[in-house]
């Protein structure tokens, strides 16, 4: 985990120090102005910004937006500047292109140049990612911040901006009042146009139709009401002369003295009736005309009371004919007159309004203002403590990770309790991991550290191999293991100085013959070893040798080969320089030169290869030295 960590905190610090780009930010302040200064009490064509939280946030878009980005790009000619337009700098190539042409041929296709409207969108997009705008919390200040790899840079961008968006505020204040001046004239010169001609049909209707006033046509109304009573009377005269004319008539044709004697109130018609019983047919004929006379008389009266109500009907009718014609001409010309006086007051407004307006052309100012200018950039990426702090966190988890999933894929034993479980083996003790960083260290620390956790351990074991027989003590151990690195070399040296610390003699032998792992514990060993003596090249005085730091006897292994008979016998001594010849592997009979001796009995050899110096790392039991 610590190992991790480590390398987390180098990679984030290589990162923050070598590889990340220094970013410096500069930030102008703006202030709104919700109450702006009015200088003559008239109302403004465009209305200032509001204060709630919406228009607030459209003003920020406003100034993050790509009109105000373009002036920016225009007014700074940052097409020319190749922090911003891409097309400037060489373009590097695919990494995967190599490749494909090294392995299959394939070239690139020419890139066609760029446009200059496709390198002015990307300078654009690309000032516009350095720029950030933001509301201040229960304020209306605006701050406008830039990002670039220049402070002097972000500081021009900051406070470019900034005065851009308040000549563009001034711009559309100005732009919308010459648009309603513009409208507003010709919306008045239509309304004039159009007062005119209802004026003129007006003077052409009063002209025409010979208009009167509302109360002269009022009393026309009663004059008319006066005649149609006028007019009743005379019908009902009329008809009641012409009955009386009928029944006049009827006792005409009667004949009977005495009813047209009472029909009449005439003092001749009642003379001549007294006369009628002395003066006989001549009287008769006398009172017969007088009474025809009568009667025609009733009869022209009846006819003058008809024409009477005739001709007063006709002039009713008239009358009432010019009653409905100069009603209609009054309401047109009331009609008219309103749609006149309606045009006349929006004529009037529209043109006051046009005035105002017209005032306003040099009154217009921005409803915000510079309150703290970008002055000097100041650092901001990369954020170091943070990367490296991060780094650490990361790597930690990371290391976190690796050992519980170390853990959860372990498939060996734990504890020696599983072990005797699983084996039926009883365990005679557990070493810990001897902490050296060197082989031949190991005998100098159980000397100095006869106290330590391991020295403890390695009494424990040897106490158990001692007391597994109590009748005979064992004479003879072995350590083996199925796999190497399992400290089965460490633990018998160790259990072998321990023995001598008793006072026993001890003979160590290295049965491994192809790792010899023996001499990266022990210097100045002799030449020979365990196939030497079983081959009978050497006898075995010569081969062992007494250990003064250890205080034991040790017979060391020699690597061996087999021949092509497959028989062992000794390897002969290999030294950096010497020539080898590869004995297996996929680089079987390569003729090579050992470099360097490694650890774990392995070489570090020199080949030639297709006419190429390579340099690999193999066994030695792999090679055999060339004389």
């Amino acid at each position: 985990m610590a190992l991790c960590a480590a390398v987390a905190v180098a990679i984030g610090g290589y990162y923050a120090y070598r590889i990340a780009i220094r970013k410096f930010s500069a930030t102008t302040t703006i202030a709104l102005q919700v109450q702006g200064s009015q200088i003559v009490d008239i109302e403004s064509v465009v209305s200032g910004v509001s204060s709630d939280f919406t228009s607030l946030n459209t003003e920020i878009e406003v100034i993050k937006s790509r009109k105000l980005g373009e002036q920016l790009v225009q007014r700074l000619n940052l097409t020319a500047d190749p922090d911003f337009n891409p097309y400037l700098g060489e373009q590097p190539e695919p990494f995967y292109q190599r490749y494909l042409t090294e392995w299959f041929g394939i070239e690139p296709e020419p890139m066609a140049p760029p446009t200059n409207a496709e390198m002015f969108d990307a300078t654009v997009a690309n000032a516009m990612s350095t720029i950030s705008a933001a509301l201040q919390r229960n304020t209306y200040i605006f701050t406008v911040t830039s990002k670039t790899v220049d402070p002097q840079k972000s500081v021009l961008l900051a406070n470019t901006l900034a005065d851009i968006y308040i000549a563009d505020q001034i711009a559309v204040k100005f732009e919308a009042t010459e648009n309603a001046v513009a409208w507003l004239s010709d919306r008045v010169t239509e309304l004039e146009i159009e007062l005119k001609t209802k004026e003129d049909e007006i003077k052409e209707l009063r002209g025409r139709s010979n208009l009167i006033s509302p109360e002269a046509l009022e009393a026309l109304n009663q004059q008319a009401n006066d005649l149609q009573d006028r007019l009743d009377d005379l019908r009902s005269i009329a008809g009641g002369a012409e009955a009386r004319l009928a029944e006049l008539r009827g006792l005409q044709a009667d004949g009977d003295p005495q009813a047209m004697r009472s029909a009449f109130a005439d003092p001749v018609l009642q003379r001549l009736f007294i006369d009628l019983p002395a003066g006989g047919s001549q009287a008769r004929d006398l009172f017969g005309s007088r009474f025809a006379l009568l009667v025609q008389r009733e009869a022209n009266d009846t006819e003058r009371a008809v024409a009477q109500a005739v001709s007063l009907e006709r002039s009713y009718a008239e009358l009432q004919s010019d009653i409905a014609e100069k009603t209609q001409d009054l309401v047109a010309l009331q009609q008219l007159e309103r749609e006149a006086e309606a045009t006349r007051v929006l004529y009037d407004t529209f043109l006051a309004r046009l005035k105002e307006t017209t005032v306003q052309r040099g009154l217009q100012e921005a409803d915000a203002r510079v309150l703290s200018p970008a002055i000097n950039g100041y650092y901001v990426e990369p954020r170091k403590t943070r990367i490296l702090a991060l780094s650490l966190i990361l790597g930690s988890m990371l290391g976190i990770g690796i050992v519980l999933l170390q853990q959860f894929l372990h498939n060996g034993f734990r504890t020696a309790e599983d072990l005797e479980r699983h084996t039926g083996i009883n365990v005679m003790g557990q070493l810990p991991k001897m902490p050296i960083s060197r082989r031949n260290q190991l005998v100098d620390y159980l000397q100095r550290k006869p106290t330590s956790v391991a020295s403890e351990a390695i009494r424990n074991l040897r106490t158990s191999v001692v007391l597994s027989n109590i009748d005979n003590p064992p004479k003879v151990i072995m350590s083996t293991s199925s796999i190497p690195g399992e400290g089965k070399t460490t633990q018998a040296i160790a259990l072998a100085h321990n023995f001598v610390g008793l006072g026993k003699k001890v003979l160590l032998i290295e049965g491994d013959i192809r790792r010899r792992a023996f001499g990266q514990y022990f210097i100045n060993v002799p030449e020979g070893g365990v196939v030497s003596a079983l081959s009978g090249e050497k006898p075995l005085d010569e081969i062992v040798f007494h250990d003064p730091t250890l205080g034991a006897d040790v017979w060391m292994g020699l690597m061996a080969r087999r021949d092509v008979h497959g028989f062992v016998g000794a390897s002969p001594e290999l030294n950096a320089g010497d020539t080898i010849r590869i004995l297996s592997g996929p680089f079987a009979d390569t003729v090579a030169k050992i470099e360097t001796l490694q650890e774990g009995e392995r070489l570090r050899i020199l080949m030639d290869l297709m006419g190429q110096s390579v340099r690999m790392s193999v066994a030695s039991n792999r090679v055999e030295k060339l004389k």
